[in-house]
This record gives structure tokens, sequence and C-alpha cells, in this order.
């Protein structure tokens, strides 16, 4: 044999090595739909946080200045 075909068939081997472990009984649609909903709300509390930062930042630059701040 020469050697790319030694290292195909060793390729090929791997490929076909057995799964261990259960499958998910979860259906792979409601499975991605949870993940894209709690990438979301990761997102939208992230958003929030850097939102409530600046607003504390921007309260902190108006005191400094003497500014009245009100909403």
């Amino acid at each position: 044999m020469s050697p790319s075909q030694i290292s195909t068939h060793s390729v090929n081997d791997k490929c076909k090595a057995k799964k261990y472990g259960r499958q998910s009984t979860i259906p792979l649609e409601y499975r991605d739909q949870t993940r894209r909903l709690k990438k979301q709300n990761l997102e939208r509390r992230r958003r929030a946080c850097i939102s409530d930062k600046m607003n504390a930042l921007h309260n902190l630059a108006m005191n400094l200045i003497g500014k009245d701040v009100s909403y």
C-alpha cells in the first residue's frame, strides 16, 4: 500500500467510529428554537446591562459638571 492509501484508510475508520452516549429525545427543531431564544434573551440582558451602565456614567458626568439630569 502507498502512504496515501494508508492515511485515507485511517480517516475512513475514524468517520465510522461508534458514538457513545444517549441520543436526545428532544426534537431538533425545538432544540434549535430554544437555543435561539436563549441567545436572544442573553443578548437582551447584555444590552440592558450596558445601557444601565451608560446611563449611570451619563448621570455621573452631568453631576460633575453641575447640570441637572431629569428624565
